[in-house]
């Protein structure tokens, strides 16, 4: 035991101090940061770039709802076409919207010496678009208060399912999506590095002979379980300082950020976030169980990456399931594959988000995953006795058929 925990040891501080380690950690961190206040820094970018329109409203009765400030400043004016037409040539005004009424409904033209950015036109489209309404319904001697409560009325269907336990709103669902998309692509992220870490290292030890000398003092079931552990714990501690360091930026930035993700996040049971880290860290556990076993049938450390190709390929599967299913998780091929141990820490977080899926369903999909990873445990423990200080040629296939060939 205390040389499996040396060895632990050993491989965990190797790996934590390694510079490739603390690059990619800081990579991470910098892409959380950015996301994090990326309506900041399109501002800082954009702040030259605000746009002013004159408003000559003819009708007297919508310019004045138009905003001052934003992005598009809207200024009311009493300008004549020619003089709106000086101001832009000149650039006094980047543009002049002139609000006509033409049979009951409002007509809007706009004028700019440039034509505007897509994000400002869309903009402007919107907005004109939401006063043009307003304009009509107040043709109906309604007043604008009236008006905008009848533009701004909305009914929310409660819905009553006869065979689930409980319904969920279409917001609590989309946000499920959101929160699923994001924690499957960090396990696809995260499992193909650290299964290809595991494969590479132990193929490496492999090829320069080391694990010829370990084997001399450590015995292999030692040598694997110290390689899972390990790697397990380093992807552990990445993941626990990238939530801290999220958790840190976003309680610094506070307001509407921290408003708006706690909103998120309150949709979603304790019991949700039990489930998806028991699903991350098994998920992490039978693709890191897998990399050690490919990493043993190869001979040097150029082969690891065509050995890890099956692990890449199973993950994609999985992920590209998860990003078809956001549009529509209830599809027979999310179900199938969110109870495949392969594919299911990615899809079940997503099924029991996004649909209305009972929690027993949640509780089959992870026993069938933790006796997956029982069984392949056990089967790569037996195999890489065999395996580990085996050198053979040929595809993955042609080495398991050489050490069983050899070994038995």
């Amino acid at each position: 035991m205390n040389k499996t925990w040396l060895l632990l040891k050993q491989n965990y501080l190797q790996k934590v101090q390694a510079k490739s380690f603390i690059a990619m950690t800081i990579l991470y961190i910098a892409i959380i940061l950015v996301a994090l206040n990326w309506s900041s820094i399109t501002s800082f970018f954009s702040s030259d770039d605000d746009v002013r329109i004159a408003v000559i409203d003819e009708t007297k009765v919508v310019g004045d709802s138009f905003p001052m400030d934003g992005e598009i400043s809207y200024m009311p004016s009493l300008m004549s076409e020619a003089e709106a037409k000086k101001n832009v040539k000149s650039g006094a005004y980047d543009g002049a919207l002139f609000l006509k009424d033409h049979n009951g409904k409002l007509q809007a033209t706009l004028m700019t010496e440039e034509p505007l950015s897509l994000n400002h036109q869309q903009s402007l489209e919107a907005l004109v678009d939401s006063t043009s309404k307003v304009y009509r319904i107040q043709q109906l001697n309604l007043s604008s208060k009236e008006a905008e409560s009848i533009l701004t009325a909305s009914t929310p269907i409660k819905e009553v399912s006869l065979q689930a336990t409980s319904s969920k709103t279409t917001e609590d669902k989309m946000a499920g999506v959101g929160i699923s998309y994001a924690i499957g692509f960090l396990i696809y992220l995260f499992v193909i590095t650290y299964a290809s870490m595991i494969t590479t290292d132990i193929a490496s030890e492999k090829g320069s002979r080391v694990l010829e000398v370990l084997m001399a003092s450590v015995r292999p079931n030692q040598h694997l379980f110290a390689k899972i552990v390990s790697v397990i714990l380093v992807g552990c501690t990445q993941i626990i300082l990238l939530i801290a360091v999220a958790y840190v930026a976003i309680n610094m930035k506070g307001g509407e950020l921290q408003a708006t993700i706690q909103d998120i996040l309150s949709a979603f049971s304790p019991s949700y976030f039990w489930f998806v880290g028991a699903f991350v860290i098994l998920t992490l556990l039978l693709y890191v169980t897998l990399g050690a076993f490919l990493g043993s049938l190869v001979s040097k450390v150029e082969e690891a990456g065509q050995a890890a190709m099956p692990l890449t390929f199973m993950m994609m599967a999985g992920f590209f399931t998860l990003i078809y299913g956001m549009t529509n998780p209830d599809t027979a091929l999310v179900k199938v594959l969110s109870y495949v141990p392969f594919t299911s820490g990615m899809l079940m977080p997503l099924r029991y988000s996004a649909t209305d899926l009972s929690v027993s369903g949640v509780w089959i999909s992870l026993a069938i995953l933790l006796v997956t990873l029982l069984i392949v445990f056990y089967a790569t423990v037996s195999m890489y006795r065999r395996s580990v200080l085996t050198y053979s040629t040929g595809g993955l296939i042609e080495k398991f058929k050489n050490v069983m060939k050899f070994t038995t």
